[in-house]
């Protein structure tokens, strides 16, 4: 029978090295599905995933301090960047700085996993998202893997105040 062992057992090894691929956010934590090979040239959108009719937002506070940390199962020559984008897809806040030779850092530290970024102080979006977008030089110049994570970035109410939400500790700079 093809079901058999030897199927099970390709199929396995089969999904198992396709899924030890490049790029995947951990916090804020990636969209769902959290695929890890979505590339500019294979996949559609500025997140290679179409938004989910449910979506697990993680919620920032303006002019906060945060870790943005992704896994790498393999590195890739070239830089990254984060970036914020609407709810319709289009960046409206670089996160990274932009350098004279290119709009990505972090070239010389291919190893890099976390970058700490500060949310602008007084910016909101609902409905927004946090874009990783990893070069692939060795696969030409335009081509980039990239990770989403759907964020609600909001003011803080009251600085005295408690805020009323939860944070994952490992975000926090």
């Amino acid at each position: 029978m093809i079901w058999g062992g030897p199927f099970v057992l390709l199929l396995t090894s089969t999904v198992v090295n396709r899924c030890k691929s490049h790029v995947v956010l951990t916090f804020p934590p990636a969209r769902y599905p959290p695929l890890d090979f979505l590339d500019s040239s294979t996949t559609v959108g500025p997140c290679g995933v179409p938004k989910a009719s449910y979506l697990h937002y993680t919620t920032l506070v303006a002019g906060d301090q945060y870790n943005i940390t992704w896994r790498m199962n393999y590195v890739t020559e070239g830089g990254f960047k984060i970036a914020i984008l609407d709810e319709n897809g289009l960046e409206v806040k670089r996160l990274t700085p932009d350098n004279r030779s290119s709009n990505f850092v972090g070239q010389l530290t291919p190893l890099q996993q976390h970058f700490h970024v500060t949310v602008p102080d007084g910016f909101t979006c609902y409905g927004c998202a946090i874009q990783l977008e990893r070069e692939v030089k060795e696969w030409g110049n335009k081509r980039k893997f990239r990770s989403c994570a759907d964020v609600n970035i909001v003011k803080r109410f009251d600085d005295k105040a408690p805020i009323r939400f939860t944070r994952m500790d490992s975000g926090m700079a």
